[in-house]
């Protein structure tokens, strides 16, 4: 990848996504924070504690700043222990081993925090030595107050997974579109849509049997993670061993990034080339194609709500992809995406190939080739 290209990734720093995931996991728990604190002085879950104990809350609920802080000190610290340490004890976990190892990040990182918190108040509102607050360490943790503590961190914490992992699988602005129906009635967008696909995938799944090519194809789509994190698309489908991806072409950046996704996908499949090769015996290819334009978006059906995609944005899109092989191309475009292409290429190199008939169209179809320049 050369210098001139390398540019279209200054937006695609991979410390954006952990950052997001941090921002967002902050306002969440200091929004809840709050809520619960509320519910605990209108008299909820009310119960008889001791004469220090209550001034634990009402700090959190007097001193906004200073509790929120604390919160975030909180969720930076769990955040790191989530991210930096115990994530790469466990990688590619189910949902409830997630939550499970959440769950004991949040003793770790509640235990930490209690500790500071309880020295600082028995070595200065107290006037006890260190060894002696150390000692007071099990009054600060086991009273009703600190298991209400917990208890709320268990359920935010536990929401916030929950939150993040509908919109892992759903995207956020499906996740809202759902939400607030805004797609029961059919509405016209205009998109971007990828279609990338596994270079000769029925002889590499004869050769692997039906369950190691399953893995295969897992491992694939784990990599392609990557690229979809960065370039921000929303995965439409996977169908097989074809991944279908869209991106809104209401911005410039999104052509570059959905022309950007296909390199950085090979780019990542080239670091695991090795792995590839001495795990199934050969190293993957996949060729894509690229297509824009106006499209139908739907809200599909009852029992399963889905977004769908309707047009024939789409259906070019899938039928040019299977000219990659007749032409040898890694990357075909249409020419309505080229043209679009051609005003922010820096970077890349878009050539003319050929008019090809595709099926369910009149015209033929003016296809181009796109590489790095």
């Amino acid at each position: 990848m050369n210098k001139t290209h390398q540019k279209h990734y200054n937006f695609y720093s991979k410390a954006r996504i952990p950052f997001f995931n941090l921002v967002f996991a902050l306002v969440w728990w200091n929004f809840f924070i709050r809520v619960f604190i509320s519910l605990k002085f209108m008299g909820l879950m009310d119960y008889p504690m001791e004469a220090d104990i209550p001034k634990s809350i009402a700090f959190f609920r007097e001193n906004i700043t200073t509790g929120s802080i604390i919160v975030s000190l909180f969720v930076i610290m769990d955040w790191y222990l989530e991210n930096f340490l115990i994530k790469r004890l466990s990688k590619n976990s189910s949902v409830g081993f997630t939550i499970l190892r959440k769950f004991f990040d949040n003793i770790l990182a509640f235990a930490i925090m209690g500790t500071i918190m309880a020295t600082y108040y028995y070595s200065f509102e107290k006037n006890l030595g260190f060894i002696e607050s150390l000692k007071q360490l099990d009054k600060f943790f086991f009273n009703p107050v600190g298991l209400y503590f917990f208890i709320v961190a268990t359920l935010i914490s536990t929401s916030l997974i929950f939150t993040q992992t509908v919109q892992r699988n759903l995207g956020w602005s499906n996740l809202l579109s759902l939400i607030i129906g805004k797609y029961r009635k059919p509405k016209e967008e205009d998109r971007i849509f990828l279609f990338v696909d596994l270079v000769s995938s029925t002889e590499v799944a004869e050769k692997l049997g039906h369950k190691r090519y399953s893995e295969f194809l897992q491992e694939c789509f784990r990599v392609m993670s990557n690229a979809i994190l960065l370039t921000h698309a929303t995965v439409y489908q996977f169908v097989g061993d074809e991944a279908v991806l869209t991106w809104r072409s209401n911005k410039k950046r999104n052509y570059l990034k959905a022309t950007g996704f296909f390199f950085q996908f090979k780019t990542d499949l080239e670091k695991k080339r090795e792995h590839f090769e001495t795990q199934y015996g050969f190293f993957p290819k996949f060729t894509a194609s690229i297509n824009s334009g106006n499209i139908m978006v739907a809200e599909v059906g009852e029992i399963k709500n889905a977004i769908a995609y309707h047009g024939d944005v789409l259906n070019t899109a899938a039928r040019i992809q299977k000219k990659c092989k007749q032409y040898n191309a890694n990357l075909l475009s249409t020419d309505f995406f080229a043209e679009k292409l051609q005003k922010y290429k820096n970077g890349y190199t878009i050539e003319y190939l050929d008019e090809v008939s595709v099926y369910g169209k009149k015209e033929p179809v003016r296809i181009y080739t796109i590489s790095l320049t």
